[in-house]
């Protein structure tokens, strides 16, 4: 027997307005006088939108954003917007157009605009000033309800697939050079600014024995005794208790007393440095590159 499995994500209006940054009353007025949508209505007359309108959506405005007018869309198909912002994105990177990928699942989309990006500012650039963004984005919009937690899976693997690509495509690293121990913390998941710090360690001709996400203190102790790194690497992005992350630093810091500890992430901002003279707490990756 087949069975069949369909989910349909509805969104209310203010869903719209959050993750397109159009006001309701906005949306309102084009629904009325273009009739960009037709949602359904609830037996008490509330709006509710479909992932085809949310799509819709967004590529309306990413075309407004470079120059449309929304009386151009009236009469225009879901494709033919679609095909509009396909033609549009040539030679226009912009956080929005990645969105519009991500919500769409379309890979072959997001990664044609990530490699365009890459060739005309580099990797570095690509991942500072347009993935970062787009992470935080996709986050704040998962943790609102405003979107699938698939999608951030989704975006996650591919920028994780695109850094081990640049990875490997480095030269090994020589001899005599510094050995770094990258890893994130028991029930921390978001990897993404850990391997930014991978890509740019290796860069920089550095050794790394990176063991990934979600690890127990005690396998990061017992790597360490086999491979004696100058220095430990770890990022906190997920939400903890500041007593907690301090328990973690202090754990290490004072184990491992000659090794220096370098901790970066969201997590870290209220964090005072007061915690042990071979911890360093690096906010951004600016000061990662200065640090190498």
């Amino acid at each position: 027997m087949e069975v069949k499995y369909q989910y349909v994500q509805k969104y209310q209006i203010r869903d719209l307005e959050l993750i397109s940054g159009i006001k309701a009353h906005t949306i309102r007025i084009w629904e009325q006088r273009y009739k960009i949508f037709n949602p359904e209505r609830s037996s008490t007359n509330i709006r509710f939108y479909s992932d085809n309108d949310l799509k819709k959506l967004l590529n309306i405005v990413v075309l407004i954003n470079h120059g449309r007018r929304i009386s151009d869309f009236k009469n225009k198909t879901d494709r033919q917007i679609s095909e509009m912002v396909q033609a549009e994105s040539f030679g226009n990177l912009s956080q929005e157009f990645l969105l519009v990928a991500v919500l769409d699942f379309d890979i072959s989309f997001f990664n044609r605009l990530f490699d365009d990006s890459v060739n005309k500012s580099g990797f570095e650039e690509t991942v500072e000033k347009l993935i970062y963004p787009l992470l935080e984005r996709i986050g704040i919009l998962w943790q609102t309800g405003a979107i699938s937690p698939a999608h951030e899976h989704f975006v996650s693997n591919i920028v994780r697939q695109k850094f081990f690509t640049q990875i490997d495509s480095l030269p090994e690293p020589e001899k005599d050079k510094k050995t770094f121990l990258m890893f994130l913390p028991f029930y921390e998941q978001h990897e993404t600014g850990l391997l930014y710090s991978y890509y740019l360690v290796r860069k920089y001709g550095h050794k790394v024995v990176y063991l990934g996400q979600n690890v127990p203190d005690t396998d990061v102790f017992k790597t360490a005794g086999v491979v004696k790194p100058d220095y430990i690497v770890s990022f906190f992005v997920s939400h903890f208790e500041n007593s907690a992350i301090k328990s973690i630093l202090k754990n290490f810091t004072t184990e491992m007393p000659e090794t220096i500890f370098l901790a970066s992430g969201i997590q870290l901002a209220d964090i005072k440095n007061d915690i042990s003279e071979n911890l360093k707490i690096l906010s951004t990756p600016a000061e990662i590159k200065s640090f190498l």
